[in-house]
């Protein structure tokens, strides 16, 4: 709600707008935020997304919201390293 409120009051004669997250696709509420973008007609930009959070209905509401290209965060380049940190993302997720 405070995001949405945030982006009314500063939008001007753009419809597009840019959000910048560390792990955006983690937000308790991030589903609802982008139908709340759909819905005031904004389209939006987003930095990257955490290959885990990313699913089909997330990638769906981007797509609608006019994103055409995302980097996806894998946060290492192996399975084992990968493992290492504690990140699920497996190749699969990321082909």
């Amino acid at each position: 709600e405070g995001v949405l409120s945030s982006i009314e009051r500063g939008r001007t004669e753009t419809a597009r707008v840019g959000l910048v997250s560390s792990a955006l696709g983690d937000h308790p509420d991030v589903k609802e935020m982008l139908r709340g973008l759909s819905e005031s007609g904004i389209e939006l930009n987003v930095s990257s997304v955490r290959a885990e959070s990313l699913d089909a209905e997330l990638a769906s509401m981007l797509v609608g919201l006019g994103v055409r290209t995302v980097t996806i965060a894998p946060e290492a380049a192996t399975p084992a390293l990968r493992d290492v940190i504690g990140k699920s993302a497996g190749d699969e997720m990321l082909s």
